[in-house]
């Protein structure tokens, strides 16, 4: 992966692709409108703001009538797990995000946090799942609406090109087509809030039904953050129908079939099958719904590959 490759093309991506005429795209590294994209713990006062700043990003998508962060992108081609966590826990403390030789901040209210990477996605990686369990670990051990966040997305792929398809797949999910978002229009950054102290808190009384279940404290569990075997299914039929694959395939059937490799295994290139059994976590019947669509995009990727070598055979 080319760091600033993958920059630019994200930048270009959202340049085009912006869901609200109030945003604006900011970039760091590169572009004619790069500028050092800076968040701030606390206020940014004039001879003391290198006191106040806490970490540098790559791209930030700002509203200008809200004054807010909705989306902060950081690329790092190699990652290891202490960088991710350092990167990515400086974004969730900061408070906002205050422009060169400017005052004016841009609070971090309701935003998604993107990590690019290139990361080998073959199914024995035990990187992928090493990076897995630290999102899953980040969206459900903390308190991101506290924090002002959203959801954390580790966006990874095997090349600049496959890690930028995904990350803006990520981004349609959360924004240009909320409804089929994990939260969906229901999302922290969308329910109304209570204002108690200072403290920002979810208000029960104005919740929708679903996707969310309140608990004691006031605590709030995202479910649609997973999907169950039914609703993966589904999604599964969707997905390969619109890539053009066919339902009767070992593609399209390895995922929740043991199929058969030339050995009689019950193998597929992906692993052992079914893929759900023997390589999603699985808890309580359900699967987190970014690292089942994770396995879905490598699915379609070997079926592309596939018919490709087939129609290649036929020249």
């Amino acid at each position: 992966m080319n760091q600033t490759r993958t920059i630019e093309a994200l930048y270009h991506w959202l340049q085009a692709n912006r869901w609200s005429d109030s945003l604006t795209v900011r970039c760091d590294h590169v572009t004619d409108a790069r500028e050092t994209l800076s968040l701030f713990l606390g206020t940014k006062r004039p001879r003391e703001g290198r006191s106040n700043w806490i970490a540098q990003v790559d791209i930030l998508v700002c509203n200008e009538d809200t004054q807010t962060v909705e989306l902060v992108i950081e690329v790092d081609p190699n990652p290891n797990p202490k960088k991710l966590l350092g990167d990515v826990l400086a974004v969730l403390i900061a408070d906002n995000y205050t422009p060169s030789n400017n005052y004016s901040p841009y609070k971090i209210d309701g935003a998604l946090v993107v990590f690019v990477t290139a990361l080998d996605g073959r199914a024995e990686s035990q990187k992928v799942r090493q990076f897995e369990r630290i999102e899953e670990a980040l969206n459900t051990k903390l308190d991101l609406s506290e924090l002002g966040v959203r959801a954390v997305r580790l966006c990874y792929g095997r090349t600049g090109e496959n890690a930028v398809k995904r990350c803006s797949e990520i981004i349609r999910r959360e924004f240009l087509h909320p409804e089929s978002s994990n939260e969906g229009a229901n999302s922290p950054s969308r329910i109304p809030m209570q204002i108690n102290g200072g403290a920002r808190k979810l208000d029960p009384s104005r919740m929708p039904g679903a996707p969310f279940k309140v608990k004691l404290g006031d605590q709030v569990e995202v479910s649609k953050l997973y999907v169950t075997k039914s609703e993966a299914q589904l999604l599964l039929r969707e997905k390969m129908s619109q890539a053009g694959i066919p339902l009767h395939s070992k593609t399209a059937r390895c995922m929740f079939e043991a199929t058969k490799d030339s050995r009689g295994g019950n193998n597929c290139k992906l692993g052992r099958t079914p893929l759900w059994d023997n390589h999603l976590r699985v808890a309580d019947g359900k699967v987190l719904r970014s690292e089942f669509m994770d396995w879905v995009e490598r699915l379609i990727e070997s079926g592309h590959k596939f018919q490709n070598a087939g129609r290649s055979s036929q020249r």
